[in-house]
């Protein structure tokens, strides 16, 4: 009933338009992004430029001011008023620069704004980005493990997994390893839809130190006892018709009391090079899953960019040395 009475009462109002539009003016190649904003790292600066637009019959000042968020500097701004004539459009840009007061939980917004009134204001997110890098020498032994702390919950609020991983690679293989402490497994689904249930996923991809991460091709992986099996699915956000069981990799799945261990040896192919080298650059995020019956409570993650969203940017750094 209230809704309905919400509905009977509603009056519309008269949209406020404002004569100046402030429209953004600068390249997202060499900038690390998401669907919610930029990644950034204390102590980088950051070149914004901006468009004011006139779409009015009349001439209009505008005098730029930036509203910043804690963490975010001020290094250039002219706050000198810039005059439109009718129809007139004028550039305008200005530098800031992060700190590690910026936070790296949660997005922080700041503005530019019109401080005569002019214009909507226009808000620019930026979180502190949290990459690790790991430099892992050649070996055929397991490399040391590394803890995976990071829980985003989905139906369960606090952590109800413990996991670890370590990596090693051969110029043939990439060997990962994964200890799940998790009293129970449950994972009834297809291997294409295995991520629902417990589960790891990886995303990777090789990187030549020049090119833009977003530029370059990705790939992720999800691994598990599933209803299909112990099977490896490769998902091609690209081209989802390419996604298959990826029989190639060899995958072991074991339970050790209440453990779940996963092992898999990844050729170089599977990630479209002909073979792993000292030297080599790869972005390297890993999820682990949680599951129960009907419910993914949750996952545990080591980088960002693939348990929610597919942005291989904001993969940790995996570097392959002698």
């Amino acid at each position: 009933m209230s809704v309905y009475r919400m509905a009977k009462e509603y009056r519309p109002k008269p949209r406020t338009a404002k004569p100046v539009v402030i429209q953004p003016d600068y390249e997202l190649g060499g900038l690390t992004y998401d669907r919610e904003g930029y990644l950034v790292t204390a102590g980088e600066q950051m070149e914004l430029g901006v468009i004011f637009n006139n779409l009015s019959n009349q001439t209009v000042a505008v005098r730029p001011e930036l509203s910043p968020a804690p963490g975010v500097e001020t290094v250039r701004f002219n706050s000198g008023e810039l005059t439109l004539e009718p129809g007139a459009r004028k550039e305008f840009r200005f530098t800031v620069a992060f700190t590690q007061a910026l936070s790296g939980e949660e997005y922080s917004t700041f503005l530019l704004a019109d401080g005569n009134g002019n214009a909507t204001p226009m808000a620019v997110a930026v979180k502190r980005s949290r990459k690790s890098e790991v430099t892992l020498p050649v070996t055929t032994a397991p490399g040391e493990w590394i803890p995976i702390g990071d829980w985003r919950p989905l139906a369960v609020s606090k952590a109800d997994i413990n996991a670890k991983f370590r990596l090693s690679w051969t110029p043939e293989f990439l060997r990962l390893e994964v200890s799940v402490r998790d009293p129970q497994h449950s994972c009834d689904y297809d291997a294409n839809q295995a991520w629902r249930g417990d589960s790891i996923q990886f995303g990777l991809q090789a990187r030549d130190g020049k090119t833009p991460p977003q530029r370059l091709k990705f790939y992720n992986f999800c691994a598990a006892s599933c209803a299909a099996g112990d099977t490896v699915y490769r998902h091609e956000p690209e081209n989802v018709f390419k996604e298959s069981v990826r029989d190639q990799i060899k995958f072991r799945y074991r339970r050790n009391n209440a453990d779940s261990v996963y092992e898999l040896e990844i050729p170089a192919g599977e990630i479209g090079i002909e073979h792993f080298d000292a030297g080599g650059q790869f972005g390297f995020a890993l999820v682990v899953n949680s599951g129960s019956p009907g419910s993914r409570n949750g996952y545990l993650t080591w980088g960002d960019g693939i348990g929610d969203g597919k942005f291989p940017a904001l993969y940790n750094d995996l570097k392959l040395v002698k």
